[in-house]
Parts: C-alpha cells; structure tokens; sequence
C-alpha cells in the first residue's frame, strides 16, 4: 500500500471520499476480518466516521468488538482518500479499571474503618459521661460532705478544685466523642455550640457561615464526619496557626457542598508537611476522612495564613 507500510504493526485502513474502505494492511485485516475487506463502509466498522472525526487532530477512543482502540484520521487531499490509525489500547483500559476498582474497593474500606471509628467514639464518648462522669459527681458530693470539717484547709480546696477540672475534661472530651447537640439538633448547632465553647477559652476567635440549603444535602453520616473534620482543622489552628481569627463555611454549589477552614495565621509549608514521615496526624487524618466520601481537598498555606477548600458530591 503506498503512503504506508501493508506490514505496520498497528492497523490502518485508506478511506474513500465516498466512506468506502479502499485498502487495509494486514494488521487490520487480521484484526477486523471482512469489516476492512475492499469496497466495505467504514461506518461498518466505526459509525457516524465522518461525524467522529469532524476535527481530524482529535484522538478518539473508540470500542470495536471486544477491544479499545485509540483511533485518528489524516486526510490526504492530493489523492482524494483518508487514512485511519488505530492503536489497540485495551490492555491499558484494563489495567485503568482494575486501578479504578482497586480505589474504589479502597476507598470503601476507608469509609467503612471512619464509620466503626465513629461509632467507637459515641461509645467511649457515651461511658465517659455515663460512667467516669457520674462518679466524679458521687465523688465529689463525697468530699463536700466533708468540707465543714476542712473549710479552713487549702488543701481541701484544692482537691475539690481538681475534682472540678477533671470533670470538665471529661465533659469537653465527651462532648467531642459524642457531641449530643450534633445527634439531636443538627451540624449547624454543633458547630455554632463548638466555635462558641472555644472561644470563651481560647485567644483565637472562630466564626462560621453555615447555609440553610446545606442541611438538605448532608445525611447524618455526613453530618459526623465533616464534625470530626472540623474539630480536627479548629485543634490544629489553635495549636499551630497563631491566628487572631478563623472562619468555617459550608455552602451549597451545584454538584454538592463546599467547606472552607480559613485563618489568618503563619501558615506552614503544605508539600512538606504531606512529604514528612514525622507529620502528625492532623490533616492526614482530614484528606482520608475526605477521599473516603469521594470528596476533594485543596490547601493553600502562606505567611497570611491557610485556606482549606473541601467539596463533597450530591451522590454521596
């Protein structure tokens, strides 16, 4: 076949201005049979051809038979005739969906080992409260009914004192276990109770933009898991950021909903913190907690600050 090799290695076919096949090299005739043979229709053997490649610097990946092929066209104007090349890329295809499964299968498992981590929190959260809780209560009703005995004595004091701080602890680390106000009223509320409680304790100060229509979108599973992903984001900015201020926002956008965690702190290096075997947990823990709802995470980091932008789909 003149104007290329009958012995290529991959198929190509020469094309009529009429769409009727005028010769095909071994390679095609061995893989197509009598879909290539002289005086056949191309659109025998890629329908709508002409449509396909309108743009013949296009690439097109095309399934014929049980294999896919990528397939681009070259018009030769001279001699009034078209040639088709094809490269079979099924092998390739395969080894995609078997990554694509392979990721999905993974991020399933991951989905799965965040809703057992999540109810082993409400657990512990759960008997904190019910158990140590209730017998620091009996333990500290206990003292007090000494405390005539002993209002003179610092020492007393101070273990009542301690008593209370332990209590308090607890309370704050089961209400982060098992955040009641999450389970009865909602994320909004959870998150407005959260920011208001660290605020009261801590320099930076935290404010959140939550949209109405959001509470819609986000099912109850949802709900905890974008809960621990702030809790995570806040203890992070108060520990590491230096901020004056922070910002939550969750917004609908047309294929999901957006969270963005912003402050105004120092900032920090992302690709190295991600790239550090000594990295600690904390936005690790947030990018898996992401990928497993097949969500995506941007960070951007700068000496003005960090921006965190999570989006979800609808189809979660």
């Amino acid at each position: 076949m003149a104007l290329f090799a009958a012995t290529d290695p991959d198929p190509i076919i020469r094309v009529g201005n009429n769409n009727e096949i005028l010769a095909a090299n071994e390679t095609a005739i061995r893989e197509f049979g009598n879909k290539v043979k002289t005086n056949s229709e191309i659109n025998d053997l890629i329908p709508k051809f002409r449509k396909i490649f309108v743009d013949q610097t296009d690439y097109k990946e095309i399934l014929i038979g049980n294999n896919f092929f990528l397939v681009s066209v070259r018009e030769i104007k001279k001699f009034e005739f078209t040639h088709v090349y094809f490269t079979n890329i099924s092998k390739r295809k395969q080894y995609e969906t078997e990554i694509k499964n392979n990721k999905e299968s993974l991020r399933k498992l991951r989905m799965k080992i965040v809703h057992q981590k999540e109810e082993e929190s409400k657990r512990i959260g759960k008997e904190l409260h019910d158990i140590i809780g209730n017998n620091l209560t009996f333990l500290k009703k206990e003292f007090l009914a000494f405390s005539p005995l002993f209002k003179d004595d610092s020492k007393f004091s101070n273990v009542i004192t301690h008593i209370e701080n332990i209590q308090k602890d607890v309370k704050e680390i089961s209400y982060k276990l098992k955040p009641r106000l999450l389970h009865e009223f909602g994320l909004e509320s959870a998150l407005n109770s959260l920011i208001a409680s660290n605020n009261t304790s801590n320099k930076i100060q935290g404010s959140i933009y939550f949209e109405a229509e959001c509470s819609k979108k986000i099912n109850k599973e949802m709900e905890a898991n974008i809960f621990r992903i702030c809790i995570e984001a806040i203890s992070n900015i108060l520990r590491h950021s230096n901020a004056n201020l922070y910002e939550l926002q969750i917004f609908s956008v047309d294929n999901g909903f957006k969270l963005i965690i912003s402050d105004d702190g120092n900032g920090f290096d992302v690709e190295k913190y991600f790239s550090s075997k000594n990295s600690s947990l904390g936005l690790l823990d947030i990018r898996e907690n992401v990928e497993s709802y097949n969500g995506t995470i941007i960070i951007n980091s700068s000496n003005n600050g960090t921006l965190i932008i999570i989006t979800f789909n609808k189809d979660i």
